[in-house]
């Protein structure tokens, strides 16, 4: 079964916001968390995230998956954080001097088991 979904491009961005922090996440990087309620970093909410980090990964604090060893529900989301950014970055007419961002890349599939969605600027 597939969907079609029409977007502001707001809209668009907060879809790619969230796929991001969800994918990030999955990779373990739970302080993104408090950067998304524009937190202030004192000692007690970085303790917070390093103990929730250690907890939920086994892993030590700053020590993170990447997304390819992330669950595939983690990954499908990177591969649509990956899409709307391309889109978006291509619809910004921006001509990248020097080293292009990390916008401009072509998608690649990190998931399994899906395709890549697609996706096109509306009329």
């Amino acid at each position: 079964m597939k969907y079609r979904l029409e977007v502001s491009a707001e809209q668009a961005r907060i879809l790619r916001n969230a796929c991001e922090l969800y994918s990030r996440i999955g990779m373990g990087q739970f302080d993104r968390l408090l950067d998304e309620f524009d937190a202030k970093w004192t000692g007690e909410e970085k303790e917070l995230c390093d103990r929730l980090h250690v907890l939920l990964t086994g892993m030590p604090p700053n020590a993170y998956k990447s997304i390819s060893a992330a669950p595939e529900r983690f990954r499908v989301a990177w591969d649509l954080v990956q899409i709307i950014r391309k889109q978006m970055y291509d619809d910004s007419g921006h001509v990248p001097r020097g080293f292009a961002p990390v916008d401009s890349d072509t998608p690649r599939r990190q998931s399994e088991h899906e395709a890549l969605a697609k996706i096109e600027r509306a009329a």
